[in-house]
């Protein structure tokens, strides 16, 4: 655990006077008037000519692509879950957040404005967070080329989303990044007690989201979809903790990574001194959000082993032989017994081989099809599959994964497909 700070205690002290008053004009008792405040800050805050902000529609969710506006990776991609105590915040709110991710880090970053509560308690925001995860599995991402982040709340439902991930034994993204996670809806911690007079956000009071959440509903807040701490992380991908030490969060992020720590120990936790919650969103105006900033960038270099150039361009770090990148693409061959002579299905492949070439080196091999005599019998049909059989054969080569396409095969969904293509690449 690294523990971070360079504020002297006076500065300290004026700038949590600063967070209490700037939290004070966008907390109100009509809940609708604080979602409306915070997208106004979320406006004021992500208004950058260097970002790019695109919204898509994901089966009815809004959702919103963040991107710069210069070359940048297309291979990875970040996955947002917004805070806001599962009752406030969104898309728009969450730019202070998704923009210097974008900036930061070179990636496309996708936030969703999930289900909020009251109006939809557990299991709304993390089934939402699950059609996130598929959509960007459809639109062709490996799960590893995925980043999950998220602040506060945001933070739970990531944890929840991979847990799910998880439970259904489906590939995990490459990492987390959680800032000020909310792990535990029952407010177990000690932090909750020793730092009740110090956090700026949520100490002072227990008349706040953390100890009134809407979001449990009637559900037990031990489970573990709803409280991560009580979820087990075995085979979890790494994860950055930070978290500031006046929250009253500080115990949600602390006891949830000495179970990481236990089961795996691929983690980092920074606890930067005299910090708030969600203190990142002061993007470069204080020397602790930029040092985390910094670490978030570190971070994901480390494990999509990135080397940053100086002139700001990145590239994968390996071997290079003759001056020549070294890549990893995958390549498919499709084999099929027959040839194609009708125009429209001729030009409906190309179609779909051309869509494909972003993600793959697809290659179709057609091999020649046996004539089949009228009423041939048993032992004749056995003959034609076996001649035809060793054709295909001859164009599989040595260590080829091989997936074979049978009428009476199981059906996979693009889920699946997606997932299990990646699997084996």
């Amino acid at each position: 655990m690294a523990l971070v700070g360079k504020n002297s205690e006076k500065n300290n002290q004026n700038l949590m006077q600063l967070i209490r008053r700037a939290h004070g004009l966008v907390e109100n008792p009509d809940l609708e008037k604080h979602r409306q405040s915070q997208d106004h800050i979320g406006e004021l805050l992500g208004n950058s000519k260097e970002i790019q902000y695109r919204p898509v529609d994901i089966d009815g969710m809004d959702a919103e692509w963040v991107s710069v506006n210069r070359a940048h990776m297309k291979k990875y991609v970040i996955l947002h879950c917004h805070g806001g105590g599962y009752s406030t915040g969104s898309s728009i709110y969450a730019r202070t957040l998704t923009s210097k991710l974008a900036a930061g880090t070179s990636m496309d970053v996708l936030c969703f404005d999930y289900r909020l509560a009251p109006e939809h308690p557990y299991p709304a925001a993390a089934e939402d967070a699950m059609k996130a995860w598929n959509y960007l599995m459809l639109l062709g991402y490996g799960a590893r080329d995925v980043i999950i982040t998220g602040d506060s709340a945001g933070g739970n439902l990531a944890l929840s989303l991979v847990l799910k991930l998880k439970e259904q034994e489906r590939l995990f993204p490459r990492g987390i990044v959680l800032m000020s996670p909310w792990t535990d809806l029952t407010n177990s911690g000690k932090s909750y007690q020793t730092n009740f007079n110090r956090d700026p956000q949520f100490g002072g009071t227990t008349d706040n989201m953390l100890f009134h959440s809407t979001y449990i509903g009637d559900a037990d807040p031990e489970n573990p979809y709803i409280s991560p701490l009580f979820g087990s992380f075995e085979q979890f991908p790494p994860i950055l903790f930070q978290v500031g030490s006046e929250e009253v969060l500080l115990d949600d992020t602390l006891r949830v990574a000495e179970k990481v720590r236990k089961t795996h120990g691929k983690l980092r936790v920074t606890v930067y001194e005299g910090m708030f919650h969600v203190f990142q969103m002061a993007l470069r105006l204080i020397p602790e959000s930029r040092e985390a900033w910094d670490e978030v960038s570190h971070f994901l270099e480390i494990i999509y082993c990135i080397e940053r150039k100086k002139e700001g361009k990145n590239r994968k770090t390996g071997k290079v032989r003759k001056g020549k990148k070294q890549e990893r693409v995958m390549k498919i061959t499709l084999v099929t017994v027959g040839k194609i002579k009708e125009k429209f299905y001729t030009d409906a492949i190309a179609e779909y081989a051309k869509r494909l070439s972003r993600y793959c080196k697809l290659e179709i091999i057609q091999v020649a099809d046996e004539k089949t005599p009228d009423k041939a019998s048993e032992a004749e049909e056995l003959q034609i599959k076996d001649k035809e059989g060793k054709r295909i054969l001859e164009q599989i080569k040595d260590g080829a994964f091989v997936i074979v396409l049978a009428i009476n095969g199981n059906m996979l969904d693009s889920v699946e497909l997606a997932e299990r293509m990646t699997s084996l690449a």
